[in-house]
């Protein structure tokens, strides 16, 4: 858990400059059932030191546990930078979009990310990613190291070194972006891969490779980090296949038919392992093969390209 001590809401907009009623930053935070893990994500927020106004928008997808509570605990104590969002009925399992509940409040210039499940540790996340979106109109999305932790014995401990991937608790980017996100790019199953790759295609990529990471909590009532690998490979399949549907006239077709051949490729060998000896194992493993070979010629041919988006 972040360590800084949270301070009051004065104390916090004391270094605000512009109306604090019109946020520069809004951030999203998604949250069901994570009591576990909220208080973590609302502290990263309320730590931060901004010369600016910004707002968080916490949606609870109706959860079943103390979740609601906590954020209508601090939404209390700091009404003009936190709001809440309550569902009475879970959105996500009936496949119903959040967007139109949360859009309304959605006001800031820039966008930053943050589940329930996950938090930041770097006070200066927001004001060092403002700053660099604003120095850089040629950078669509900005990011920061992350590293991954879950519990052990009852403590939340990191379980490898800081990675540079562009993960959704470490992005920000300008709303005026996501505002022409594709409509049939929505709804996929893993929305985060469309949301970076629409993103890529804007413009740069940029690590701020200074800032603290942020922490990204695996446990197993998260959406992806704890399911099974082969349900993972699933969504990426299926995610993919739907953003090569919809770039397939585009100069991204080839990679994109590189990315998900190797997704093909993982999943025909996880069906391989779990398969019992006989007919099936060998045909997953000669499709797996067949995917690994396409995939490698379609690798061959991305080195003689050179206007892909960064991944």
């Amino acid at each position: 858990m972040p360590a800084d001590k949270i301070p009051t809401q004065a104390q916090l907009m004391s270094t605000w400059t512009g109306n604090p009623d019109k946020p520069l930053v809004t951030v999203i935070c998604l949250t069901y059932n994570h009591e576990r893990f909220i208080r973590n994500a609302l502290h990263g927020f309320l730590i931060q030191r901004t010369t600016f106004p910004f707002r968080v928008i916490v949606h609870d997808d109706a959860s079943t546990d103390q979740t609601a509570a906590i954020v209508r605990e601090y939404e209390r104590r700091f009404p003009r930078i936190i709001r809440g969002i309550y569902q009475t009925e879970n959105l996500y399992s009936r496949k119903i979009d959040r967007s139109p509940y949360i859009k309304p409040l959605q006001d800031g210039e820039f966008i930053a990310w943050c589940e329930g499940d996950d938090y930041w540790t770097d006070p200066r996340k927001l004001e060092e990613q403002v700053r660099y979106l604003s120095d850089h109109p040629e950078c669509a999305l900005v990011c920061q190291p992350h590293i991954n932790a879950e519990y052990v014995n009852g403590r939340l401990v990191s379980v490898g070194l800081a990675k540079e991937r562009a993960l959704t608790l470490t992005r920000m980017c300008r709303r005026s972006a996501m505002e022409h996100f594709p409509p049939e790019l929505k709804g996929l199953p893993i929305g985060d891969s469309a949301h970076f790759f629409f993103l890529s295609t804007q413009g740069r990529v940029i690590h701020l490779s200074d800032l603290s990471p942020a922490v990204r909590v695996m446990h197993d009532g998260g959406v992806m980090s704890k399911q099974p690998r082969i349900v993972q490979l699933e969504k990426q399949v299926a995610t993919w296949q739907s953003i090569k549907r919809y770039y397939e006239d585009s100069r991204y077709s080839l990679f994109l038919s590189e990315k998900l051949t190797r997704f093909q490729a993982e999943k025909a060998k996880a069906l391989s392992y779990e398969a019992r000896p006989g007919f099936r194992k060998v045909a997953h493993r000669v499709q797996a093969i067949y995917y690994r070979l396409r995939s490698l010629s379609y690798r061959l041919l991305l080195t003689r390209a050179a206007d892909m988006p960064d991944q």
